[in-house]
């Protein structure tokens, strides 16, 4: 939990009966873009009952001409700020692997 509330304002949705925890969106604002960040953290147990995380990085812009979340797509970069989260995410969440 310490890792989403570090790099993001808040946590939108946990739902512990589910097993995730997914964080609020960051925006990042530019001349002519605009990109949104979100991190899911999803819980779950193999089949040895071994706690095993997921993290995933969801990033997507849109043009500023744009209005509305319906102009938001897919994009397949992650912002340099969050960097130093995903080498976190790497060393303590995979164990270092």
């Amino acid at each position: 939990m310490n890792v989403v509330t570090t790099y993001f304002d808040n946590v939108e949705v946990r739902d512990k009966s589910a097993g995730w925890i997914k964080s609020g969106w960051f925006f990042s604002k530019f001349k002519y873009e605009t990109v949104r960040t979100r991190l899911e953290i999803k819980k779950s147990f193999t089949d040895d009952d071994v706690i095993t995380y997921r993290a995933r990085i969801i990033t997507e812009i849109k043009d500023n001409d744009c209005e509305g979340s319906n102009c938001y797509k897919k994009y397949e970069r992650t912002m340099k700020r969050f960097e130093p989260m995903v080498q976190e995410l790497q060393t303590t969440v995979s164990g270092g692997e």
